[in-house]
């Protein structure tokens, strides 16, 4: 976002002519609306305003955009994390049951030796 403020802080100092203009196409924040309006104007400064705010747009639009994939990440991380520490406790706990000591039974096993 800083990015596109210090972008938009710059055009207010260019900015000369037609105030009106330059009002209503920083008022736009839809990037088709101001694609359709550069296709139809024919005014060079006017071109450049609309270049300037879409460029603006642009990056709004990228930054919100990396911004939900990386909280989108994050909870999946998140969730692969805790999917594991449960997948984890699952199998101690299944080890556990199998070789506790309950469930062993101590054979007595005589080896007896002959001699010839």
């Amino acid at each position: 976002m800083a990015e596109a403020e210090g972008e938009e802080s710059r055009l207010m100092l260019k900015r000369g002519g037609d105030k009106d203009f330059n009002a209503k196409v920083d008022a736009m924040d839809d990037e088709d609306e101001l694609q359709s309006l550069l296709d139809t104007t024919s005014d060079p400064d006017k071109r450049k305003v609309v270049r300037a705010r879409l460029r603006i747009v642009r990056v709004k639009k990228r930054e919100l955009r990396e911004a939900r994939l990386n909280a989108g990440e994050e909870a999946m991380v998140h969730s692969k994390m805790q999917m594991a520490e449960a997948s984890k406790q699952s199998e101690l706990e299944s080890y556990s049951m199998k070789y506790s000591a309950s469930s062993y039974s101590k054979k007595e096993t005589t080896v007896s030796y002959e001699e010839n």
